[in-house]
């Protein structure tokens, strides 16, 4: 029972079974007095220690199988989201349908990106709500956001770091982390989740990861594809020009060759 039940039914288990023993003993010895001077009391004893140990310990089984359970859940959520986003060639909607996975698939409170700029600093800021809002934002040297930029690995926040470090936060937020998005080798966003009231996991940390690299890995292919887009609409437009003169050159040549025949007759 401690290990494939919950506490609280472990509880009742051991009422259930301090009570069966009792009138057991009862019906057997006669009366109460007589079973616990016959003995009983040492059963007892070993039984409320046992139950005690296995209402305290035992129920950790159940919270870590629904844990794992959980994560296998996310990791599925996260490895499903590169066939979802590779739909997407813009940056903005691989941006919107990441921050989307993240509140709503993994469950944390909040999550907004924070781009890098030609200056390779933190200057503009994407939040998903009702609409996808892009603004400036200014950021303090000691922000949690700039150590991971600079850095180039996660950063733990939280409410106890100092308000420099988290100017970030929404105000219910309590516990956050920064993690950088790479592409070709450079960062060049910063995802930045934040929690209500549960600290970051390692196995947050280590989906979330993955989530950035495939983030960085559909952001490098929407780079790709917009570079030959652009290269094919150029080599169009450079086909249509020639087209054009082509054209031009016919009907030039037809009112040449007109104009001589006239000229002739």
């Amino acid at each position: 029972a401690g290990l494939l039940l919950e506490r609280t039914e472990v509880i009742v288990t051991t009422v259930l079974m301090s009570i069966a023993t009792v009138v057991t003993a009862v019906v057997e010895v006669g009366t109460l007095v007589g079973a616990l001077s016959g003995g009983l009391a040492v059963p007892f004893a070993l039984l409320f220690l046992m139950s005690l140990l296995l209402i305290v310990f035992g129920a950790d089984v159940s919270r870590i199988a629904r844990q794992n359970i959980r994560d296998v859940e996310r990791f599925r959520a996260v490895s499903g989201l590169a066939g979802q986003i590779t739909r997407h060639v813009d940056e903005h909607s691989i941006y919107a349908r990441t921050l989307e996975l993240i509140r709503r698939d993994l469950g944390h409170s909040f999550a907004q990106v924070f781009l890098v700029d030609e200056q390779n600093q933190l200057t503009r800021r994407r939040r998903v709500g009702q609409d996808n809002i892009v603004s400036d934002i200014r950021l303090p040297q000691a922000s949690g956001l700039i150590e991971a930029q600079t850095s180039g690995r996660p950063v733990l926040i939280s409410y106890e770091d100092q308000t420099s470090r988290r100017s970030h936060f929404l105000p219910a937020s309590a516990y956050g982390i920064a993690i950088p998005v790479h592409v070709d080798g450079a960062v060049v966003a910063v995802l930045d989740v934040q929690n209500d009231e549960e600290p970051f996991l390692e196995s947050n940390l280590v989906l979330l990861n993955v989530l950035a690299e495939q983030l960085g890995a559909s952001l490098d292919a929407a780079h790709t594809v917009g570079a030959l887009r652009e290269l094919v609409e150029d080599r169009e437009a450079v086909v249509e020009t020639l087209r054009q003169q082509v054209q031009e050159l016919r009907h030039t040549t037809e009112k040449v060759v007109e104009d001589v025949w006239d000229d002739y007759f």
